[in-house]
């Protein structure tokens, strides 16, 4: 089996059997089958082998790896071939990154040896988790047959299975038993690198962490099988306690206390398995409601049984007992003596195994009394009592895992409570009260392991309640599961008579431990002490306690006024007294803290009893030389009083009345005391208790007045205590740590509510002098920096090496605390002390801590501390704000150490790596070391946040960095790339190989890639994907990022159907959103950034395609694989269903409701009001940095108490206050969960919207080849489109009308124009929907508009506006569909009475070029479609008054519409183009009307005063930008929108004059437009030059022909001008063309122009010809060039040329009808192959449109019809209108009366008949003169030329051209006629 399917299954089992979660979605199968796998794992040999390959045959391996494998498995002390097996798997991952660098020998080792102790460690930690599943659970019943009875199955059946003879239990004790303990001296593999830590750990302590999970192993195995256990199992175990008790006594002087915890923890499950029954397993009662209830269920024995059950089962256990007695080999282990001879138990090992022993004799049966009662006086007086109150409360058991403690006290409470309730046991225990405690012997030196260095006794019944208190000290439940300490017999039982000090003193420790249980055990304590019921005894009582205080205080008074020597003082108080003493403050402070609620009653009845106040007697006797363990208690007693803020203001005042005990009223007597008495000692507990007591009373209550009055006691704490506090003697070193560790929570306490307060600015708080210290860098400051100083490699060292180390790491912790706050207030606080000094350098601390490299680095190296991952945390906050103040500054600092890229990089590494294994794996790393347990009062509070927040802060470091920088930053740094070379603000930096190079781009792709990290971390796997998203979008690291992932980035196709179809948890529900958003935005960037010429790339591109847009394909199951979670979530809805459709239905059903108002209630409104909640609320400085809008409830929480604290001061009720502050907070927790949700969404619509744009707009072609690899058969594409338009156009409307829902509408509307584009771009695909879908669609896309309009939503509205277009569009392209077109304008039809009111709405909002000018511009154009579409809507458009408003707003245009900015001017010049093309559509529609109408609006008059479109562009030469492009576009269709008026009402009278005002008004433009300059002195591209000439000219024409003496010279001019450049059949506009053609459009597009141009100058001389003077000539004199740069010039067109035009014209004519007859006489059109069968003919007319003749369609052919026959009506136009002139002018010249032939004609079509008009004779009828025309010869010459043109055309005949040519040939013969005179 492959390692990581290793992993996974180890994964798997733990996980699954301990979260009720998992092991409901866990298959059993697999579970079953991960069983004998981890059997397997833990043999040695072959077996082991087996576990870590694959079962298939290696190729044989090279000589060096041969070497380096048997080099690896001496050192590992492993097979050759498992070393193999995981060098090979070091190998395959640096084979995985394309690797730049090389790696050494040593790293090799490092690594391989690192994956074996990952593996070993995996795999024992998961069955520690799979037995502590069964041991530590509270009994709770799973649903579907999960419960607690499967868990004790699998256990069961893993305990009882042998795989080649041995069992879980053997196999565990030889690992124990064999396993090094440390790295040999001089070994070569000394480090190696784990995965989890990512830098360098010593093999010493993974082996000591392997041996210590293997007997935390064992003990469960105990547990579970308690009683029940194989004698040999049994034995060997007793083997092994008492080699690993050797082992510890050896390594005394070592001080280890790892050993010490592998010989407890053993020896603890040899307890368990001898079965021990204590009293209240056999009573016949059910335990009281308790904590204890939980308690006793935990042990395993008995859990959910029956009564019944419970009393089989204890039987069957002592039966197993007599089995245990039988055994001779296991009695001769356990009959042992102690070696007591002279008074001490000398050895370790022998108290260890006493306990061992001592519950053996006390489950042997009755009948085995005379072995069993020496054996337990043996065991007693070797020390089995006083041991077991050694071990726990040695400080290495206080360092193990709290749930192991609580493991470790029930089973010697198990021990005890047998002690005290059997028969054996009690004689046992008379015998110890018997003894007396002068009698009994002391440990030896032997103990230093426990931390014992005085005498104890261990034979005494003190040594019996020292153990019980130790018991109950770690676990007070407990006291319930024994009947003779529940029902106080048994301490009524020592407390008889009058209590020497050797049982008064564990006596009053055990009631303190009872006391801490509850509430309710506190108050039966206290009650009990301070009156004793009627029968118990009455020599342990509170009165002793203040009674003794009160004497104490009258004689230390009287020896004071005596005047006696100091000596003397000393012996006032003796030593057994203070003991005494001490013991029942410790008791009394006990209940204090376990029933806070009850300490006012208390206190009370103390008063009324003793009539004296206890805080006045505790005050009192602190003021005197009081022993220190008695002022230590005073102090914590008093902080223990302080419950509420009147009890605190009790206090402060109290401690103020009595300033002598510290610095109040000028007075210094701690400080002295400090100075001259501790200092000497070098011992400073009273000091260290009275700063603790601020503390508490700061915790309870915070000052008021921002604690002014009390300011001299935070000033004793920072100048006196803390600042020297480096630089004193310590005789206990840990103390130093412990007084550091207390001052800086004390400067914590401070610094928080100063962070947000109103009075920053305020330089007499506490909080200020603090923050002025720091800013000055003063005393203070630099004490914090000597302890961050010490770096994180010492505090390493410290912390596994010894108790001191544990209070090291908590001053760190502190010291980070403070350093966080100050960070936080301290521009505040820097901006009044420049105000202060009168200006300056503000001051900052950031700066003070980056000025020293090794300070910052450091400070930094502490994100690496992985054996307390608050510690991490802190790191981590600290480097973000630091990063977030000065990114180049923190960066510049670390890289000015030498050795930069290890500590910090690798560091950083290592923390994200290990929060991420947390976080997925559920559990601590192993590394990880217990928070230290301090004598004040527990753990500290904040050294229990979840050890997964350190990789969600780091990614958000990293994040943030990378936003916020410039390139390099110091994310860039962290992440692995080169910031030492690249230069500030590089364009491209390289990375380090990640293989080579642990930086945090390693963690980060492995959690990416991860198969169960994306399940079980949704959260963090949402944040790597943002990460690796960010890194390849950015330029700088784009190039890299590609490099690195290219042929590794297909993991998000796999991951696209597991992440779409995993269920989303309620808990984290928003970054499962947030974790398919940031998928998509990956995968629409592979989209985009991909080559498809690059194989890999294409490949990628598929298989992103087929995993988007396919539903997934089911994968056979693949043997041996392990992917938990994945079962079960395929359904049979689920196999049509695409990751796209998943999405976008997930992204419509998760819109969040907003939150409502805050619940108050009428008092609790009036206090918000008063606190200002609303406006806080809404403060931006509220809110955190990020794209979600979300409040920092920890700020307003502050600030809001703060305010309300002020209002309380002032006379506010405090319950209305409160309720406010905490409505506030669940209001703002209700906000945050929307606003995350809410932005998760809107994110996730916004990737699916990238992501099915690019796909569909630049990898479509690709979807064919993407559905094959999914196993989908589609016909078309479109098949892809089409049902994903539907289902986004099915949702739509419902998401407008949700409250939020505009902003995930916009994505949605976006992709709906973007499929309907395709559909457009594709219109005669294969797969094109049929019309009743295209009818659906189209019904679909109307009630989205509607919708949208409804919502008056601009956002939406516009990209369904443009799909609204598109669609329409597509159904124009399809318009020989009659039941589309049918279809669609029914549907028009009944939408209109909606749709066209909405669309007039929009096109009138809004100004020219700003808001509202897309919107404007798509409302006109879907008008125009509409109404090209169905004519019969003209009145409609009409009615809404969209085409007036346009017409009135266009004069109003100013001239500087397209000299804007880019972005203005062309929203301007779109709005304009669609409301021209809106009003051509009108002009041209089929209803002849809606040119009427435009007409008289006074169309044309508004376009002459259009004046924008007059005014030459002011741009260079050389710059044809978009100005140009936008000006030309406008001025077009200006021109075309005149032009149709003109054609549409050509008999008109209002229009001609209308548009010969028109041509008046714009004639400059016009001019420059027939001269080719219409943009000045920028020349447009030859199409679009011919097209503003065509428009121009045609204009020209109509004007003429209406009313030639309205004509402006300039134009006809401009008309000569260009007859001389267009009619030449080799003149320069001919040149030109050929030289264009191909370039600027197709030839055809630029035939159609040409000919277009021809026709109008044909029209126009025409019009001269028959209604001016202007004769013309036959031939001219002057040349072309000359005629051309004659500018203004009425150099008329000759004779001559309009003969050259009209033989064109002919010749070109017998050419189109060729073709057109050879594209009409084609084979078989719909063949596909039919270009084949094609006349040359109708080859080149295919080519002219662009057509290729072998691919051509019945289509293409069509279309090439229409255009051949639309080329020869235009050449027939223009040979008539040239004959037409020749004709005139001949006439004209020749004869003067002639009859007019035109009267009768009838040849022009009707839509030509616009161009008729007749003659009108000249002069008066007076014929001109013949030398009007020229010469004879030229005369004659014409004629040569015309006659061969003239017979030509009159050899046309009617059936070759299919049209009249009877008047074509009339001109021909009336033409031959005048040219014969």
């Amino acid at each position: 089996m492959a390692m990581d399917a290793q992993r996974r299954l180890l994964t798997t089992a733990s996980r699954a059997l301990g979260s009720q979660e998992r092991l409901r979605s866990t298959s059993r199968a697999e579970l079953a089958r991960a069983r004998p796998f981890l059997l397997r794992s833990l043999a040695p040999g072959s077996d082991a082998t087996t576990a870590t390959t694959d079962g298939k045959e290696s190729e044989k391996e090279t000589a060096p790896f041969a070497a380096a494998a048997r080099a690896l498995a001496a050192s590992l002390r492993t097979s050759e071939a498992e070393a193999a097996s995981y060098l090979r798997h070091v190998q395959q991952q640096a084979d995985a990154y394309a690797s730049t660098r090389g790696l050494d020998l040593e790293s090799f080792f490092a690594d391989a040896a690192g994956a074996f102790h990952a593996e070993k460690l995996a795999l024992l930690q998961t069955i520690r988790m799979v037995l502590a599943a069964q041991v530590t659970r509270f009994g709770y019943h799973g649903d579907e047959g999960c419960s607690d009875d499967y868990v004790e199955r699998f256990n069961a059946a893993l305990l009882t299975e042998r795989v080649h003879g041995s069992g879980l239990v053997a196999r565990l004790v030889a690992q124990v038993r064999d396993a090094p303990w440390t790295v040999s001296p001089g070994s070569k593999l000394e480090y190696a690198r784990t995965r989890s830590g990512g830098s360098l750990v010593s093999r010493s302590v993974l082996l000591q962490r392997e041996t210590t999970l293997a007997c935390e192993c064992i003990y469960l195995a105990c547990t579970i099988q308690t009683g029940m256990m194989p004698l040999e199992e049994v034995r060997s175990i007793a083997d092994l306690a008492a080699e690993l008790c050797g082992r510890c006594e050896r390594l005394a002087d070592q001080d280890d206390g790892v050993h010490l915890q592998h010989a407890y923890v053993v020896t603890l499950g040899l307890v368990r398995a001898f079965g021990v029954v204590d009293g209240e397993e056999e009573e016949d009662e059910e335990t009281p409601g308790h904590q204890g209830e939980e308690r006793f269920r935990q042990d395993g024995e008995g859990k959910n049984e029956s009564r019944h059950k419970r009393k089989a089962w204890i039987k069957e256990v002592k039966e197993r007992h007599a089995h245990l007695a039988a055994d001779a080999g296991l009695a001769s282990k356990m009959a042992w003596k102690g070696n007591n001879e002279d008074g001490h138990v000398r050895t370790l090992s022998g108290g260890l195994l006493a306990i061992a022993t001592m519950a053996w004799a006390l489950v042997l049966p009755s009948s085995e009394d005379d072995a069993a009662m020496p054996a337990l006086e043996n065991a007693i007086s070797a020390g089995a009592l006083a041991t077991m109150e050694a071990m726990y409360r040695s400080t290495t058991f206080r360092d193990d895992l709290p749930s192991m403690q609580l493991e470790y006290a029930a089973a010697g409470h198990k021990v005890l409570s047998a002690l005290l309730s059997s028969q054996r046991g009690a004689q046992m225990v008379s015998k110890l009260r018997e003894a007396g405690e002068d009698s009994a012997p002391a440990l030896g030196p032997g103990y230093r392991a426990l931390g014992l260095t005085q005498k104890v006794s261990c034979t005494s019944l003190g040594s019996l309640l020292s153990a019980l208190a130790a018991v109950y000290d770690r676990d007070p439940s407990l006291s319930y599961m024994c009947p003779p300490v529940r029902d106080w017999s048994f301490l009524d039982y020592v407390a008889e008579g009058e209590p020497t000090l050797g049982l008064l003193v564990p006596y009053l420790q055990c009631v303190a431990a009872i006391s801490s249980f509850g509430a309710e055990t506190a108050n039966e304590v206290f009650t009990r002490l301070l009156s004793p019921p009627p029968g118990a005894p009455n020599n342990i009582r509170w009165d002793i306690l203040f009674r003794s205080l009160e004497a104490y205080c009258q004689r230390y008074a009287s020896v004071l006024s005596s005047g006696r020597h100091e000596k003397s003082l000393a012996g006032v108080m003796p030593p057994e007294d203070a003991a005494g003493l001490s013991a029942y403050l410790t008791a009394i402070r006990s209940c204090y803290e376990a029933a806070p609620e009850l300490v006012p009653g208390w206190t009370r009845r103390l008063l009324e009893r003793q009539k004296s106040s206890p805080l006045e007697v505790l005050l009192q006797i602190v003021q005197f030389p009081t022993p220190v363990a008695i002022k230590v208690e005073v102090y914590e007693l008093i902080g223990a009083m302080a419950t509420s803020p009147s009890a605190c203001t009790q206090i402060w005042d109290a401690l103020d009345t009595f300033g002598n005990l510290g610095i109040g009223a000028g007075r210094t007597d701690l400080a002295i005391r400090l100075a001259e008495e501790e200092a000497k000692k070098e011992s400073y507990g009273e000091t260290l208790s009275f700063v603790r007591l601020l503390n508490r009373l700061l915790s309870v209550a915070p000052l008021p007045d921002l604690g002014r009055p009390r300011a001299h006691y935070f000033a004793f704490v920072r100048n006196v205590v803390f600042a020297p506090c480096l630089r004193r003697g310590y005789k206990n070193l840990s103390e130093r740590w412990q007084v550091a560790s207390a001052c800086l929570e004390n400067f914590e306490k401070i610094l928080r509510p100063a962070v947000s307060s109103k009075a920053l600015q305020e330089l007499d708080t506490p909080a200020s002098m603090i923050m002025v210290d720091f800013l000055e860098e003063g005393s203070v400051f630099r004490a914090l920096l000597g302890i961050l100083s010490i770096g994180s490699e010492q505090l390493a060292r410290a912390r596994l090496s010894s108790h001191e180390g544990a209070w090291m790491e908590l001053a760190v912790g502190s010291a980070l605390s403070v350093l966080q706050l100050a960070l936080a207030c301290d521009g505040a606080y820097s901006a009044a002390l420049r105000n202060a000094r009168g200006g300056g350098a503000p001051p900052t601390v950031d700066r003070a801590l980056l000025r020293d490299a090794s300070c910052a680095a450091a400070l930094l190296s502490y994100v690496s501390y992985v054996h307390n991952p608050s510690l991490q945390v802190k790191a981590i906050k600290i480097t973000l704000q630091l990063d977030f103040r000065s990114d180049e500054r923190l960066l510049s600092s670390l890289l000015t150490e030498t050795n930069w890229e290890f500590p910090t990089v690798t560091g950083f590494a290592a923390a994200l790596q290990a929060g991420l294994d947390s976080a997925i794996t559920g559990t601590q790393d192993y590394l990880v070391v217990a928070p230290p347990a301090t004598e004040a009062g527990g753990v500290p509070e904040d050294e229990t946040s979840a050890a997964d927040e350190r990789a969600t802060l780091l990614l958000d470091l990293i994040i943030s960095s990378l936003r916020s920088s410039p390139s390099p930053s110091f994310a860039h740094y962290l992440l692995g790339f080169d910031v030492v070379a690249a230069a500030p603000g590089a364009s491209a930096l390289a990375l380090y190989d990640p293989r080579a190079f642990d930086g945090c781009l390693r963690p980060v792709l492995l959690l990416a890639e991860s198969d169960i990290g994306l399940l079980e971390a949704p959260i963090l796997h949402a944040r790597c994907l943002e990460l690796l998203y960010q890194l390849c979008e950015d330029s700088t690291t784009r190039a890299a990022m590609h490099e690195l992932l290219r042929d590794r980035i297909s993991y998000f196709a796999p991951h696209m159907p597991v992440i779409f179809r995993s269920p989303l948890s309620e808990e984290n529900f928003e970054y499962g959103l947030q974790q398919r958003s940031w998928l998509l935005r990956l995968a629409a960037l592979a989209l985009h950034d991909a080559d498809e010429s690059d194989p890999v790339d294409r490949t990628l591109l598929v298989r992103v395609l087929g995993a988007l847009f396919f539903p997934p394909v089911a994968e056979d199951s693949v043997p041996g694989s392990f992917s938990p979670g994945f079962e079960g979530m395929r359904t049979e809805s689920d196999q049509t269903r695409s990751a796209a459709d998943e999405v976008l239905e997930l992204c419509c059903e998760s819109i969040p409701a907003t939150p409502g108002g805050l619940e108050l209630s009428a008092t609790a409104r009036r206090a918000a009001d008063e606190l200002g909640i609303e406006q806080v609320l809404n403060d931006s400085s509220m809110r955190i940095q990020g794209d979600s809008d979300q409040i920092d409830i920890p700020l307003l929480g502050a600030t809001l108490q703060n305010r309300a604290e002020g209002l309380a001061a002032q006379g506010g009720a405090r319950e209305p206050l409160k309720e406010a502050v905490l409505a506030a907070v669940r209001y703002a927790a209700e906000w945050n969960r929307y606003a995350l949700v809410w932005g998760a969404v809107r994110g996730m619509a916004k990737a699916w919207q990238l992501s099915v744009e690019i796909a569909i707009s630049r990898r479509y072609h690709l979807f064919r080849e993407a559905a094959g690899v999914a196993r989908i058969d589609i016909g078309s594409t479109l098949d892809v489109v089409l049902p994903l338009l539907s289902s986004t156009l099915t949702v739509l409307p419902g998401t407008l009308q949700a409250k939020d829902g505009a902003a995930l509408a916009r994505p949605l509307a976006l992709a709906v124009q973007t499929l309907v584009a395709q559909l457009v771009l594709d219109p005669d695909s294969p797969g094109a929907p049929a019309p009743a879908a295209s009818h659906a669609l189209l019904r679909q896309l109307l009630a989205a508009v509607k919708a949208s309009t409804e919502r008056r939503g601009e956002a939406t509205s516009t990209p369904l506006y443009g799909a609204l277009l598109a669609f329409l569009q597509y159904t124009r392209a399809r318009d020989e569909s009659e039941i589309l077109l049918g279809g669609v304008v029914s549907l028009l039809r009944g939408g209109a009475n909606w749709l066209l009111p909405a669309l007039a709405r929009d096109a009138s909002e809004g100004n020219l070029g700003g808001s509202g000018a897309a919107i404007r511009s798509l409302s006109r154009c879907i008008m125009a479609s509409l109404v090209s579409l169905d004519p019969m809507l003209v009145d409609g458009v009409f009615h809404t008054g969209a085409p007036q408003a346009f017409l009135a707003d266009l004069p109003r245009s100013p001239a500087s519409v397209f000299s804007a900015p880019a972005a203005i001017a062309w929203r301007a010049s779109f709005a304009l183009e669609a409301g021209l093309g809106l009003l051509l559509q009108l002009a041209t529609s089929r209803v002849p009307h809606g040119a009427k109408q435009l007409a008289a609006g006074g169309a044309l008059i508004s376009l002459a005063d259009f004046r924008a479109i007059s005014t030459e562009p002011e741009v260079a030469p050389g710059v044809q930008g978009s100005q140009v492009g936008r000006r030309r576009r406008v001025l077009g269709a200006t021109l075309r929108l005149a032009l149709a008026i003109t054609a549409a009402l050509p008999t008109s009278r209002e229009v001609t004059e209308q548009a010969v005002a028109f041509v008046s008004a714009q004639q400059r433009v016009l001019v420059r437009c027939l001269a080719g300059r219409a943009m000045g002195a920028v020349t447009l591209p030859f199409h679009q030059e011919l097209e503003l000439i065509m428009l121009a000219s045609a204009l020209v024409a109509y004007v003429q022909g209406k009313d030639s003496s309205q004509t402006p010279p300039a134009l006809k001019a401009s008309m000569y001008s260009l007859a001389w450049q267009f009619f030449p059949r080799d003149g320069p506009v001919t040149k030109r063309m050929s030289g264009a053609v191909g370039q600027d459009a197709s030839m055809s597009d630029t035939l159609d122009r040409l000919w277009g141009i021809r026709c109008n100058l044909a029209r126009f001389l025409r019009g001269v010809a028959s209604a001016d003077r202007d004769v013309f000539p036959c031939i001219r004199s002057v040349s072309h060039s000359e005629i051309l740069d004659s500018e203004g010039s009425e150099s008329r067109p000759t004779l001559r040329l309009m003969v050259d035009l009209l033989r064109t014209a002919v010749d070109d004519l017998f050419n189109h009808a060729e073709q057109r007859d050879a594209l009409a006489g084609a084979v078989n059109p719909a063949d596909e192959n039919m270009g084949l069968e094609l006349a040359p003919e109708g080859v080149e007319a295919l080519r002219m449109e662009g057509v290729d003749p072998q691919r051509v369609t019945p289509r293409d052919i069509s279309a090439a019809l229409k255009h051949q026959d639309r080329i020869i009506s235009r050449l027939f136009f223009i040979s008539e209108n040239v004959l037409a002139t020749l004709y005139l002018t001949l006439r004209r010249c020749l004869q003067p009366a002639t009859k007019d032939i035109f009267a009768t004609r009838d040849a022009f079509s009707a839509a030509d008949d616009m161009y008729t008009t007749p003659i009108r004779p000249s002069n008066g009828g007076e014929p001109s003169s013949q030398a009007m025309l020229g010469t004879q010869l030229e005369l004659e010459q014409l004629s040569k030329l015309l006659l061969p043109v003239l017979e030509t055309v009159s050899q046309m005949r009617t059936k070759d051209f299919g049209r009249d040519l009877q008047y074509l040939h009339l001109l021909v013969r009336r033409t031959k006629e005048y040219l014969s005179l």
